[in-house]
């Protein structure tokens, strides 16, 4: 594959593709230089995009959610389009899907354009702070149950979820103890409404199972902390997580080996996603 192929690979799979003028001066920097750009933009030099939703109209108002939706899709759209960061525009695409959550239930735009805005923060560091930031988010919190789960009435979905979708993966090794385990210690969270304006979180501590449990094997796990430290050591975490990424953006009939050398750089890496990114950037060129 000459230059000009791979650089274009390389966009498309991991950015969101170059017009013409751009192509071409890609091409002339090489893929090696590329692939730094799409890793490390601030270190290249590339100027970080604006807030997409400043300036929107997202406040949180009961009913008359599409005409906010759409004008919020559209800002961020725009920035995926236009960003010199694409590469960690693709990427926080990437966790969108991942760590999924919907309008339809959040009802929200303001707690999905914060959740998003969670994503770009933290979504090219340790991924287990990454795991810590949405599983306390309002819209997670909202879009999973988690609101209203308590001591006497622990909800199981995001508990589920976590390891099924987000970490483990279904054949990742957990119980159907783990779930409860899990769900237990992270009670007391609620999002709280206050008029015209957006839910906050709220932690309430005497709505919070504080028992210790036992996660995956790992004992004394009792709050959200516990949970991710849990979910996230645990040897299916690097490998579910790596894949995901490599079938994403090499493509689902990435080779085994491909895989192997994904995961073995990102567990090396104490689960970095910059390294993350960087390894299957690697696969690319």
């Amino acid at each position: 594959m000459d230059d000009r192929a791979l650089v274009a690979r390389l966009h498309r799979r991991a950015g969101f593709g170059l017009d013409g003028p751009g192509l071409a001066d890609a091409v002339a920097r090489g893929p090696a230089a590329e692939a730094n750009r799409l890793a490390d933009p601030a270190a290249a030099g590339l100027p970080a995009p604006p807030d997409p939703f400043a300036g929107l109209d997202l406040s949180f108002v009961k009913g008359d959610v599409q005409p906010r939706l759409v004008a919020a899709v559209d800002a961020w759209l725009t920035r995926m389009g236009t960003s010199a960061w694409s590469g960690r525009e693709r990427l926080a695409w990437f966790w969108h899907g991942h760590f999924v959550s919907a309008a339809p239930k959040v009802k929200s735009v303001a707690l999905l354009a914060d959740q998003l805005r969670v994503v770009w923060a933290a979504g090219a560091g340790p991924f287990a702070a990454l795991v810590r930031a949405l599983t306390v988010d309002a819209a997670m919190l909202l879009y999973l149950d988690g609101s209203g789960s308590t001591d006497t009435t622990p909800n199981e979905n995001y508990g589920r979820e976590l390891m099924e979708l987000f970490t483990l993966g279904r054949t990742g090794g957990y119980t159907e103890a783990d779930v409860q385990a899990a769900a237990r210690a992270l009670t007391g969270y609620r999002v709280t409404e206050a008029r015209g304006a957006a839910p906050t979180v709220e932690f309430v501590a005497r709505r919070h199972d504080d028992a210790p449990q036992t996660l995956l094997g790992l004992g004394g796990v009792h709050d959200v902390d516990t949970v991710v430290k849990a979910v996230t050591g645990h040897p299916s975490c690097a490998a579910f997580v790596a894949a995901e990424l490599v079938q994403a953006w090499v493509g689902p009939d990435a080779p085994d080996d491909a895989v192997a050398r994904v995961t073995d750089r990102f567990r090396a890496s104490g689960l970095d996603v910059a390294a993350l990114q960087r390894a299957v950037l690697d696969e690319l060129v």
